[in-house]
């Protein structure tokens, strides 16, 4: 497996961390080859599609992809494999017809979103064939929206899933208002209640709410899935895995502690965000060493767990939204971006100012 391509401005990590890496990488690409090398075309693309279900947590390996997919398939609701697998072959699909970047759909990068929306459309469209359908127009849109935004923005993370699902909902929630589709009620409740959930939650209980954050980052419900998806992490990075899992464990803490709803905690709707962040800042920041990325780790974690809560409340207000997906993620990963370059800047200005000695200060 290798490093996601909106990872590749980090510095590069110590020698025999990139030893590990060359030899996992060479490993993957040459199973590629070999599909590639019999000349038909399905292998490639079914390793294409692969790459895009495991780049939605930063890797390019088919076989993480094949695990994810499992997990997908345990968890709850079955709908989110189904349209998740067919989200990213619309992606990919589209990505092989109009030419765009061969590279990058290789590696899965135009279609790691399409997999998020086609989980996010079975998740909170009821109607199948309606998710189905919304799936392959912005399955395909997010595709096309993120080979634009990469020459924009970069890294642009999970923007494209977030602009095209908030989008599809949004058009959803019109139909509706227009006795186009049939409404669903969604009311708008408190996101915290400031009475601990602690006595309401065992240590099993605690456990499973993690894992279940772990498996919510594809909006699936299952302490195995949750595992599994670990296990394709840890596959590629074991400190990715051990960090999405303290992400987890962070962000469950703090929904708990502060009163937020069971049920919610339960499901691991709380932890996903904190948990993609922390496997964000392993892998972006790598070169710092375990202790700094820890630290890191804990900071973002918490920083997640904060946005959620606040983009949690406007979305619930808002009446169609219905969560703030990975939003929370993409601000705290696009601030702590800024804070890098802002760094880098200050230390190159550094490096150019003239050195101020006796000799420069002496008078002629």
């Amino acid at each position: 497996g290798k490093l996601n391509g909106n990872l590749r401005s980090s510095t590069d990590s110590s020698e025999e961390a990139d030893t590990t890496w060359r030899s996992m990488t060479a490993r993957c690409l040459g199973a590629n080859e070999r599909f590639t090398r019999q000349g038909s075309l399905m292998p490639r693309f079914l390793i294409d599609v692969l790459n895009s279900v495991s780049q939605v947590v930063f890797v390019t390996n088919s076989l993480s992809g094949a695990l994810i997919l499992l997990a997908m398939l345990i968890g709850a609701p079955r709908g989110a494999f189904l349209l998740g697998f067919f989200g990213a072959l619309c992606a990919t699909g589209i990505s092989w017809l109009v030419g765009l970047d061969p590279d990058a759909r290789r590696e899965g990068l135009l279609g790691y979103n399409a997999v998020l929306v086609g989980a996010g459309f079975a998740v909170f469209v009821q109607n199948f064939l309606l998710a189905a359908l919304g799936t392959l127009i912005f399955g395909m849109l997010s595709a096309l929206l993120a080979a634009g935004l990469s020459r924009l923005v970069k890294p642009h993370l999970t923007l494209s899933f977030n602009v095209c699902i908030l989008s599809g909902l949004a058009l959803v929630h019109l139909m509706e208002l227009e006795h186009l589709l049939p409404s669903e009620s969604h009311s708008a409740e408190a996101v915290f209640q400031w009475i601990s959930d602690f006595p309401l939650l065992d240590g099993l209980q605690f456990l499973k709410a993690t894992l279940n954050g772990v498996s919510q980052i594809f909006l699936v419900t299952s302490p195995v899935s949750g595992v599994i998806v670990l296990v394709a992490i840890c596959f590629v990075t074991p400190l990715g895995a051990l960090s999405t899992l303290v992400g987890s464990i962070v962000a469950t803490l703090g929904a708990a502690a502060c009163g937020a709803e069971v049920l919610e905690v339960k499901k691991g709707i709380w932890g996903f965000n904190a948990a993609l962040t922390a496997l964000w800042v392993a892998l972006h920041f790598r070169s710092q060493g375990p202790i700094p990325v820890l630290l890191l780790v804990l900071f973002a974690s918490c920083c997640a767990t904060g946005a959620f809560a606040l983009l949690a409340t406007a979305t619930a207000l808002s009446g169609w939204a219905r969560a703030p997906f990975t939003l929370p993620f993409n601000a705290v990963a696009f601030f702590l971006v800024a804070v890098e370059r802002c760094v880098l800047h200050r230390e190159m200005c550094t490096k150019q100012r003239p050195q101020c000695t006796e000799e420069n200060l002496a008078t002629p």
